[in-house]
């Protein structure tokens, strides 16, 4: 069988959803033609698209040095890098691509992110700034921005971002979760449940701004309403880390109020141990150790 009677047959099966014996049959036509630009793009989307980015990223690489302007090929060869955690090299692809295509706004936002996770801050909001010029209307853009800064510790600007993504989208839920937290970190407690209490109207079960009612509580001091709403958490996700470390915080502050030191330092190292066993699932998933 000919390389073109094996391709149309892989396109064949490809368009079925037959995915398995498309993938084995482009890897067949590759073998015998290795610079067929449709078997190539074909597997690499198919490897993409099933998270393989390991065997995904060489193919967009070969068909780069087919055509160095593929910008299909950049782009995933990109994300393929930063799906893998190596953002520096990710960067390389994205910068590539934004010098042909500057008003791309999805790779200004992979860009964003890739310089986020290695801490460059503010050129990270200069390409989420870049993307809310070209498209001022998106609300997405202003989340992400606010999302950014409020991780980086700026939550003054947080607040900017995020109040403008609410008041074009009153819905946007996830600009009022970060919202609130950037108002907690002002101190603005009442504010912040009050975005809380928002979200919980129309999404009585969305964890995070259940979570964020039981730190704004155990911040005014209010221990009881703080564990009811880490307990209520707990209902939604019994496995959640986050809910389990501060629901002993709750039990240590009211340990010590009590005077009762050594139950504290006790609730202290099972917390310890939470935050320890949190950390490693953490690193186990992200690494994708068996």
């Amino acid at each position: 069988m000919t390389p073109d009677i094996q391709l149309q047959i892989a396109i064949s099966f490809h368009q079925q959803g037959n995915i398995d014996a498309a993938k084995s049959l482009y890897k067949e036509v590759v073998k015998s033609d290795p610079n067929n630009d449709t078997a190539l793009t074909n597997l690499g989307l198919l490897e993409f698209n099933e998270g393989n980015f390991s065997k995904a990223f060489p193919l967009f690489v070969k068909l780069l040095d087919l055509d160095a302007n593929n910008l299909m090929a950049i782009a995933n060869a990109g994300i393929c890098k930063a799906s893998q955690g190596d953002h520096v090299e990710s960067l390389v692809f994205f910068d590539d691509f934004l010098t042909k295509d500057p008003k791309n706004l999805q790779i200004l936002t992979h860009r964003a992110a890739s310089l986020s996770k290695i801490g460059r801050f503010n050129e990270a909001l200069d390409s989420f700034n870049s993307a809310i010029n070209l498209d001022p209307q998106n609300t997405i853009h202003y989340t992400n921005a606010g999302i950014l800064c409020n991780e980086n510790g700026d939550s003054s600007q947080a607040i900017e971002y995020l109040t403008i993504a609410i008041e074009r989208d009153s819905a946007n839920i996830q600009a009022r979760s970060q919202l609130a937290i950037a108002l907690m970190e002002k101190a603005n407690y009442q504010d912040a449940l009050n975005q809380c209490e928002i979200i919980l109207s129309s999404h009585p079960k969305y964890v995070e701004a259940i979570l964020n009612k039981g730190l704004i509580f155990y911040k005014l001091g209010q221990l009881n309403s703080a564990k009811q709403s880490f307990e209520a958490s707990l209902k939604i996700n019994p496995k959640s880390a986050i809910a389990l470390v501060n629901l002993t915080s709750v039990a240590i502050s009211e340990a010590i109020e009590s005077k009762s030191f050594q139950k504290a330092i006790d609730l202290s190292s099972k917390a310890s141990s939470t935050i320890k066993e949190f950390l490693y699932k953490s690193i186990s998933v992200r690494l994708k150790i068996e």
